[in-house]
């Protein structure tokens, strides 16, 4: 890691190019620390909630802190007004992990690929902090696997999901998979979309240097999902993901993107053989 990283480094400093990989392993190394603290709270209060917000809470402030990655949200009241809800991310980057729990703080569970879940000291973490681990390899297997995720909406969590299933490259937007809204369709409860506009620039991809400094992030207003059907499910994904990217490229007035929302979650009209609405 460190010599993928040394390579990274492009016109950065010496001294500038090591900081950025300290920051690196302080940032996940603080993780440890978190998952202990939130244990321990778990342990003393009795409930397993109380100690995954502990360490949700605890580790992203520290990581922010020690990367000196900060947030620069707009529409952050959409973080509160519609729990519990799918909370949806582009990911761009691997600092996306403790932005989100800097942001979102508690009563929230993420969905992460297996292979994570058996990594020494991250698995052990990310486990403590509830998340569910589908095997992406088994889209059948997955679907059983998300179960667990439906019963946690309904009893009052909300559930954060990368619907792209991994990184993007330089901040590109990719392909939607279904896994999440199938989830938010099945609990009835509303999408929120988080649009990270610039995270890939702070911790590139297969690097291991931190660039200080502000990541700029849109928390777009809930979308119901309460009259969606499954039929429908498709047009839906694909004009959710249209919103990301009128976001991300800053165009169209809030009008238009008003109206995109609403065309989101509003059910379709069935249509006859002939193509005609009846």
């Amino acid at each position: 890691m460190v010599i993928k990283a040394w390579r990274d480094r492009g016109d950065l400093s010496l001294l500038h190019a090591m900081t950025g990989i300290a920051r690196y392993w302080l940032a996940y190394g603080s993780a440890f620390p978190s998952a202990v603290v939130g244990l321990a709270a778990g342990l003393a209060s009795g409930s397993r909630w109380t100690g995954i917000n502990t360490t949700a809470t605890l580790w992203g402030e520290l990581a922010s802190g020690f990367t000196g990655v900060r947030p620069e949200v707009t529409g952050e009241e959409h973080l509160w007004s519609s729990r519990p809800c799918v909370f949806l991310l582009n990911h761009q980057s691997a600092c996306d992990a403790f932005l989100c729990a800097r942001l979102l703080r508690r009563d929230t569970f993420g969905i992460a690929k297996k292979e994570i879940r058996e990594k020494p000291l991250a698995g052990f973490v990310i486990a403590l902090m509830g998340t569910v681990f589908i095997d992406r390899a088994d889209p059948a297997g997955a679907i059983a696997a998300l179960r667990p995720a439906v019963e946690a909406l309904r009893g009052g969590r909300s559930m954060l999901i990368a619907p792209e299933g991994t990184r993007s490259v330089a901040g590109r937007l990719g392909v939607f998979k279904k896994g999440g809204f199938h989830v938010a369709l099945t609990a009835r409860v509303p999408i929120v979309p988080i649009v990270f506009h610039d995270s890939w620039k702070r911790l590139r991809p297969g690097s291991g240097i931190v660039r200080p400094g502000i990541v700029h992030v849109t928390v777009l207003p809930p979308i119901p999902t309460k009259r969606w059907k499954t039929s429908d499910l498709d047009q839906h994904i694909a004009e959710i993901r249209q919103l990301y990217l009128d976001t991300l490229r800053k165009k169209g007035s809030p009008t238009r993107a008003r109206r995109r929302r609403r065309r989101a979650s509003r059910p379709r009209a069935p249509v006859d053989g002939e193509g005609k609405k009846p």
